[in-house]
C-alpha cells in the first residue's frame, strides 16, 4: 500500500474511534456511559477498515468503477453511523479514487489489468 493509503486508513480509524468514544463513553452522568459498546464498535471499525484496505484497496489496480461502488456503499453506511461504519468505508473509497486519478494522469485511464485467459475473447470491431 502507498503512504497515502496508510494515512487515510489511520485517519478514518482515528476519527471513528474518537466519534465512538464521544458517543459511548461521555455522558451526563459521572463515569463511563457504555464502555462495552465502545469496545464493540471499536472492534467493528478496525475489522471493516482492515478488510476493506487489505482485500479491496491493496490488490486493486484501480478499475474505474470500484471507487464509485465503494463510495455509494459508504454513503449507504450512514444508516449505521452509530457503529462507525462510514468512518471505515469512506477512506477506502477515497484511496481508490486517488488511484484512479493517478492512473488517469499516467495515461492508463484507470483500467484494471486482466488475466491472459480473459484477453482471448472475441473482440468486436472498434472495441
Amino acid at each position: 500500500m502507498r503512504r497515502i493509503d496508510w494515512v487515510l486508513a489511520a485517519g478514518g480509524v482515528a476519527l471513528g474511534l474518537a466519534a465512538m468514544a464521544v458517543d459511548h463513553l461521555l455522558g451526563d452522568d459521572p463515569g463511563l456511559e457504555d464502555p462495552w459498546a465502545f469496545v464493540l464498535t471499536a472492534a467493528i471499525i478496525l475489522a471493516v477498515a482492515t478488510v476493506l484496505f487489505a482485500t479491496v484497496v491493496r490488490p486493486s489496480l484501480a478499475p474505474r468503477r470500484a471507487p464509485l461502488v465503494l463510495a455509494i456503499l459508504a454513503v449507504l453506511s450512514l444508516a449505521f453511523i452509530w457503529i462507525g461504519l462510514p468512518f471505515a468505508a469512506a477512506p477506502a473509497a477515497v484511496a481508490l479514487g486517488l488511484r484512479v486519478r493517478a492512473a488517469r494522469n499516467r495515461g492508463d485511464r484507470g483500467r484494471c489489468r486482466r488475466p491472459a485467459a480473459r484477453n482471448r475473447r472475441l473482440r468486436l470491431p472498434g472495441g
